[in-house]
């Protein structure tokens, strides 16, 4: 599967894509939730549970779904840098792989589609700028293909409350 990943991510660099080790792989991704969905998880040092992109359902977050998930990826502009996620597998079984790439594009929303739903284990990409300011989320789950969603800071209102980045 590994190979599979570094395969598709050779596609949309420029150079080798850079694993992250653990550690640092564990930091950008409390980066990325602390950007992306900052009042629905504590930052208390805990793994939290489920899939991070659940976080982006909560309307708090201020994400956009499918057709217009799709549309804003589309209008971002390509970054020089940026961080790839993937959470591959189920409960304890579940691996998490973060990489630090070079982009010379951003991955094709088909491309990505296909590589998520086209292997027998459950896999979830994420890609952000290197800047943490916009999130492209294709989960495992069909019915939330794709998800995007802008950074916000924890005293932003919630959706409720008339703020939005669309």
């Amino acid at each position: 599967m590994l190979a599979r990943l570094i395969e598709f991510l050779a596609v949309y660099a420029r150079g080798e894509p850079l694993m992250l080790e653990r550690r640092a792989g564990w930091r950008t991704r409390l980066r990325w939730r602390e950007a992306f969905a900052p009042d629905v998880y504590t930052n208390n040092g805990k793994r939290p549970t489920g899939r991070p992109w659940e976080s982006l359902l909560d309307p708090r977050a201020q994400a956009l779904l499918h057709m217009d998930a799709r549309e804003a990826y589309r209008n971002v502009a390509v970054p020089s840098r940026a961080y790839i996620f993937f959470d591959v597998g189920h409960g304890a079984r579940r691996e998490e792989l973060s990489f630090c790439v070079d982009l010379a594009d951003k991955p094709a929303h088909e491309a990505a589609r296909l590589l998520v739903e086209g292997g027998p284990l459950c896999l979830d990409m994420y890609v952000t700028d290197g800047a943490f300011s916009w999130t492209m989320v294709w989960p495992h789950e069909r019915d939330y293909v794709p998800i995007f969603s802008f950074a916000r800071d924890a005293s932003d209102p919630p959706a409720s409350e008339g703020s939005s980045h669309a």
